[in-house]
């Protein structure tokens, strides 16, 4: 299994849906017990990924997971395409990839071609989640061709990684390269007017959770629980409050990179606040307030773009 999108503590995101930790290993734990694979390795690219699996994939159900980044971190898009104007990949996701076009995963283990990855992918820590005692069987055994039994090696020269960007970053730099590139003066101002709402839409929403932060634990604490990176044995904490955001205040699969923010959450719920109090507070502030326009970076635009 693979999956390769946008993701944050205890959450990977579609484009208009969530889906929570606890929900895709409830999924996993039916597919084993109701026989539906004999072994199953599953590579996750996300940001925060490690945060799906940690202390929750069991170690004795045939499941080995491998994830782009640990459960505090972010992950990194690469390869910008100025065609096409956007990211064609992500260093982890393209490691394991050009690992598997260039090796002979006759021979190579998943151990092996987990260990190269995370040596490769120097952006962010590549991990690694439960069941080990199947990871020296061949890679073949799970990306082969044909009957699992044939692979073809390449030889070509991979280009370098120049140019990671942090996931959450990937809008307002693909945005940032269009305003460069531009030479139309109409088409440049239409993209300068898209960056600066999006950079005001990043900051009023940050705004918001500071707010709520601050409804929940006092304004002396907002700085603290919006910096904090850590992690939890359980999310559901984490889940209900981000599930009320979701539903009041933001449609965080269609803004992704507004997940980093719910590390506020997982903050406060690591010092056992009740996650109805989270979940009253975000439901308070954003039905309290309309949507804020910052302005602040329209302001700042050219600086941002030298």
């Amino acid at each position: 299994m693979n999956f390769v999108d946008h993701g944050g503590p205890g959450i990977i995101a579609f484009p208009s849906e969530l889906l929570h930790a606890s929900d895709l290993n409830d999924a996993l734990s039916y597919m084993n017990q109701n026989s539906m694979y004999s072994e199953l390795v599953f590579y996750l690219e996300a940001c925060e990924s490690g945060s799906m699996f940690q202390s929750t994939l069991p170690t004795n159900t045939k499941i080995f997971a491998t994830t782009a980044a640990d459960a505090t971190h972010s992950s990194y898009a690469c390869y910008y395409d100025s065609t096409l104007h956007t990211y064609l990949g992500d260093v982890y996701s393209v490691n394991w990839l050009q690992n598997a076009d260039s090796a002979d995963l006759s021979t190579e283990t998943l151990y092996q071609q987990y260990s190269i990855v995370k040596q490769e992918t120097n952006t962010s820590t590549v991990c690694q989640f439960g069941d080990v005692s199947f990871d020296n069987s061949p890679v073949i055994n799970f990306l082969g061709g044909p009957n699992g039994t044939t692979t073809t090696t390449t030889t070509t020269t991979r280009a370098p990684i120049t140019d990671a960007v942090d996931s959450r970053m990937v809008e307002i730099s693909i945005l940032m390269h269009r305003v460069q590139a531009e030479t139309d003066v109409a088409k440049r101002t239409a993209l300068e007017k898209e960056l600066v709402a999006a950079l005001d839409l990043r900051a009023s929403t940050r705004a918001t959770f500071e707010r709520i932060v601050a409804r929940v634990a006092g304004d002396e604490h907002v700085h603290r629980h919006m910096t904090n990176r850590i992690s939890l044995r359980d999310y559901s904490c984490v889940e209900m409050a981000t599930r009320a955001f979701h539903a009041t205040c933001l449609n965080l699969g269609a803004n992704a990179w507004a997940l980093e923010h719910t590390m506020a959450f997982v903050s406060m719920c690591a010092e056992n606040t009740p996650a109805l109090d989270i979940v009253d507070a975000i439901r308070a502030e954003c039905n309290s307030h309309e949507p804020q326009t910052v302005g602040f970076f329209s302001f700042c635009l050219q600086s941002c773009l030298v």
